[in-house]
């Protein structure tokens, strides 16, 4: 069954005031079920601001580097497919440090990052001590860029999964939003992604 998620329109970002997309669902490995969630708002404006957390003391990060595999870590991801009629998505990946890796995907299978269209977005990552965040904006102009018919507006249509995740962490976990089908480990499988709608 296909999740919904309505994205709040707004003039200024509160967080408190996003509606949560709990990653409620483990599977492929047991064990570990961390807390975790998205959040997802257009700002006026500007573009789409995503937030995601994760509750984990002391998540593992070992990484330092754009596009490092950043899901060996603890691991945050929201993948966005703002183009429903082409197929295409985008996925960021990140771990506590900020650190991420981003591709822009398309249906037929060309994989490409996304510093080849676009300047890379500032993660900003936050610890605490029982959680973790990442946040950034997909500005206007970068989903322009990366999805050229696309235009974000009231009412408008996409499709998108978020995920915690981490294969090299001391129990791998495998969480997700909308819950994919099968048994095959991927997150790279868009038709389980949920329906967002801008209100």
């Amino acid at each position: 069954m296909m999740k919904e998620y309505v994205v709040k329109k707004v003039d200024n970002l509160v967080w408190a005031d996003i509606p949560k997309a709990e990653i409620s669902t483990y599977k492929w490995v047991e064990g570990y079920a961390p807390r975790a969630f998205a959040q997802i708002a257009y700002l006026k404006g500007r573009g789409l601001a995503v937030k995601m957390t994760a509750f984990e003391a002391d998540p593992l990060a070992t990484h330092h580097n754009f596009n490092d595999p950043v899901y060996e870590d603890s691991c945050l991801e929201a993948f966005l497919m703002l183009d429903p009629v082409g197929k295409k998505y985008v996925n960021f990946e990140m771990n506590s440090l900020g650190t991420f890796l981003s591709t822009l995907r398309e249906a037929d299978g060309n994989i490409v990052t996304i510093d080849n269209f676009i300047d890379l977005p500032k993660i900003k990552a936050n610890r605490e001590e029982e959680n973790w965040s990442v946040e950034f904006i997909l500005s206007d102009s970068d989903i322009k860029k990366l999805f050229p018919s696309v235009v974000l507006e009231s009412g408008s249509v996409f499709s998108a999964n978020f995920y915690k995740c981490g294969d090299k962490t001391a129990i791998p976990h495998y969480g997700m939003w909308n819950e994919i089908g099968g048994t095959k480990i991927s997150y790279h499988q868009p038709e389980y992604f949920g329906k967002l709608i801008i209100e």
